[in-house]
């Protein structure tokens, strides 16, 4: 019996020391006025645990999607919370169509960002536009910044390189396996390409909510990889030929 117990006090205290190790976990939320915003929680804080849960839901219940991101494995599309992950992401999903929105005045925003786009993190972070106030320019950067470090998370190394050398990236569908490229300028950005790597057809789809570049890509992208969401997210695109 007391062999018994005291492997049973061993085992609680190795479950302890993982836990103690355990960097906890974060709830990153885009969308805050196009920023990223985040929530953590430590090991054994259920407050903090409590709190996330709680935003996690409301915000499902909103029409927010969640993914969990794996260090070594692609971000999957989740129901419910789960406090022993250590990176939780909520994301808008695609607006219920173009008509929506302000098409022109997104259009011109899109385009502006992606200039800042193409030159990376330098020009991103610090190449505010010309005339701009410092109140508004402090808060878009701010919003760059969050959203870009949300977008990092998401793609892979390969994908991170491709982006920043050439201003794009690839990707599979989870669902379909067609092959896409999503640029980082233009409305219509993503290119589903044929099997001999052309170009078949371009989507634009517009978020249900205000994002910063970056964070408008990281939703394609976890949408687009996920094969519970590929084919819904797909199904409030606007297409276009391959050219034009």
């Amino acid at each position: 019996m007391q062999a018994m117990a005291a492997g049973h006090f061993a085992a609680q205290r190795a479950v302890l020391a993982r836990a103690a190790r355990s960097p906890g976990g974060t709830l990153w939320i885009l969308g805050n006025a196009g920023a990223a915003g985040k929530v953590r929680w430590r090991p054994g804080d259920q407050v903090a645990a409590a709190q996330a849960r709680s935003m996690f839901d409301r915000l499902c219940s909103h029409g927010y999607r969640a993914f969990a991101i794996g260090p070594t494995r692609p971000a999957r599309c989740i129901l419910h919370f789960d406090a022993a992950s250590t990176q939780l992401m909520l994301v808008p999903g695609p607006a219920t169509g173009w008509e929506d929105c302000d098409a022109a005045a997104w259009t011109a925003s899109i385009d502006e960002a992606g200039s800042l786009l193409r030159s990376w993190v330098g020009a991103l972070l610090s190449k505010p536009a010309a005339g701009m106030q410092q109140p508004r320019r402090d808060s878009q950067l701010r919003a760059s910044r969050e959203a870009l470090a949300v977008l990092l998370r998401v793609l892979s190394p390969r994908q991170r390189q491709s982006l920043r050398e050439s201003g794009c990236f690839m990707l599979v569908g989870g669902a379909s396996g067609l092959r896409y490229r999503v640029r980082s300028e233009g409305a219509a950005n993503i290119e589903q390409l044929d099997a001999h790597g052309d170009v078949a057809y371009r989507l634009r789809i517009a978020p249900a909510c205000e994002l910063a570049l970056p964070g408008w890509l990281a939703m394609q992208a976890l949408h687009l990889q996920d094969p519970e969401t590929e084919y819904p997210f797909l199904s409030a695109a606007q297409v276009f030929p391959a050219k034009g």
